[in-house]
């Protein structure tokens, strides 16, 4: 039967699970916390090392026993959130700020975009005035003629000007011929909108694949953590009953101190994992922008994730071709761009012709003498030719050239690293199936044999060295699948970006993997 191959842009997997009989590896409530000193015998009455030891073990197990969700909601601090993969990547999308800078930039573009589309159709202004003067200055006629007899020319003058004067104006322009300026121009603004969306997109797909790597990394984070909580109340509770024995004369102080050190070792894991988990909460709430007071916990169960990729889906990524990234076609949008600005830019070499038309109504008009409200036009032909520019316009020409070099050569350099990124994630997605296989595999194996240690304890055929070690190994392959499997799903949604797969509009509904 033939796989069922993904379609060209598929979803990101979704985290939300049917249940399943696995139970997760551990939790860090207090009820959690509790169970293995609730084991602890009193100090007055020694327990046997082989029943305080089988004890420790039964604790360690219960420990890693998942608690209903409402029970551990409730033992959170205030203000803590309950989140989905779904609802995490609806939050980031929505309010990651790099993210809104992307989107304001392609607004920005898109505008530009429409006003250089603009520069097609003619302007059209209107322009009204009205001036007063304290005093306009008058010439006498009889200072420019000799005297003539019956004829006084001293009461005639002549005014310069009105002293008030009322003008409106509506003025029309357009350019006949620019030599390509215009088209050029609405062609690098198109370039750089289509570019400026893309941008969008493949910001809104780095983001999607940035909020799942942090959400399970913080998946990580805790359940190491919880991992950590439970070895060390088992080795504090085997501690306290070592320390029994020892005041009973049934073991040594070398055996005691040897546990005591494997405790401290204990509590500073434990600490170093709190620690992570604290970063790569802020850095979940940080990437969503919520308040980084919060604190976030997972809703995700760990070891059913590692059932959603099949062979089908896996040999999909493995030997489908890559789509095109919208990482690449930005690029090729800026080349075009690039590549119209050079042409705008020789443009200017050519002369423009406009014509401009005036329609007016103002007193005095066109007759001062008159000084009457009067309606006048005028039309007009202009050419405009820089003939010589000390060489301003050839530089801007040479830089243009260059800039149209330096972006073939990043889309050049970013399609060889976009089919890197390709290779590398799907060998990152092999390594991560086949660790959480051999983890698996781990986990069986090491339970197999704790039991068996177990059995031999029971029997006085084993230490409790040997019973120690078997449960550390345990609890070390648990911790190994819960890894895996956290980063097996990373390693999905890093192929499906390096494949073209993610969808950046799909933070509405989160689609099934293959």
């Amino acid at each position: 039967m033939t796989p069922h191959l993904p379609p060209a842009r598929s979803l990101v997997a979704r985290t939300t699970t049917p249940p399943t009989s696995r139970r997760p590896l551990g939790c860090t409530t207090p009820q959690c916390r509790a169970i293995p000193r609730r084991c602890t015998p009193p100090s007055s009455r020694p327990t046997p090392l082989p029943i305080a030891l089988i004890l420790g073990a039964l604790c360690l197990c219960a420990a890693a026993t998942a608690v209903p969700a409402g029970a551990e909601a409730s033992e959170e601090p205030h203000g803590s959130i309950e989140l989905s993969l779904e609802q995490a990547l609806k939050l980031g999308l929505a309010r990651n700020r790099g993210l809104e800078t992307a989107r304001i930039d392609s607004a920005i573009a898109a505008q530009q975009h429409r006003g250089a589309t603009a520069l097609r159709w003619p302007q059209l202004g209107l322009e009204a005035t009205a001036r007063r003067q304290s005093d306009v200055p008058r010439v006498p006629v009889g200072d420019f003629f000799p005297e003539i007899p019956g004829f006084d020319p001293g009461a005639i003058e002549i005014r310069m000007g009105d002293e008030e004067t009322y003008d409106a104006r509506l003025r029309l322009r357009e350019t006949l011929f620019g030599g390509g300026r215009i088209s050029n121009t609405i062609a690098t603004r198109a370039a750089l909108a289509e570019r400026a969306d893309l941008q969008l997109e493949a910001e809104s797909t780095a983001l999607i694949e940035q909020i799942v790597r942090t959400y399970f990394g913080l998946i990580k984070a805790r359940q190491a953590a919880a991992i950590a909580d439970a070895a060390l109340a088992a080795a504090e509770a085997r501690s306290t009953d070592l320390a029994n024995l020892l005041d009973a004369g049934q073991t040594t102080r070398d055996e005691l101190l040897a546990l005591e050190a494997h405790v401290g070792r204990s509590r500073i894991a434990l600490l170093e994992a709190r620690h992570r988990v604290s970063l790569a909460g802020l850095e979940l709430l940080r990437i969503l922008g919520l308040p980084l007071d919060r604190k976030i916990r997972p809703t995700a169960p760990p070891d059913a994730l590692s059932h959603r990729i099949g062979a089908a889906g896996l040999a999909a990524r493995l030997t489908a071709e890559p789509a095109e990234r919208d990482e690449l076609r930005a690029a090729r949008m800026a080349v075009r761009a690039a590549r119209s600005h050079v042409a705008l830019e020789r443009a200017e070499r050519i002369p423009s012709l406009g014509a401009q038309a005036e329609g007016a109504y103002g007193r005095p008009g066109l007759d001062p003498f008159a000084n009457e409200w009067e309606f006048y036009w005028t039309a007009a032909l202009a050419m405009h030719w820089t003939a010589w520019d000390g060489g301003q316009r050839d530089a801007r020409i040479e830089a243009a050239q260059l800039e149209l070099r330096r972006a073939e050569q990043r889309r050049a350099d970013l399609e060889g690293r976009l089919q890197l990124a390709a290779a590398a994630a799907r060998l990152g997605l092999r390594e991560a199936h086949e660790r959480v296989e051999v983890a698996e595999t781990l986990v069986t194996a090491s339970e197999e044999r704790r039991r068996i240690v177990e059995d031999r304890f029971a029997q006085g055929l084993a230490t409790a060295s040997n019973l120690v070690v078997a449960q550390q190994e345990e609890t070390q392959a648990r911790l190994a699948r819960a890894t895996a499997i956290a980063d097996l799903q990373i390693a999905i949604t890093a192929c499906d970006r390096a494949l073209g797969w993610i969808d950046p509009r799909a933070g509405e509904a989160i689609g099934e993997m293959p």
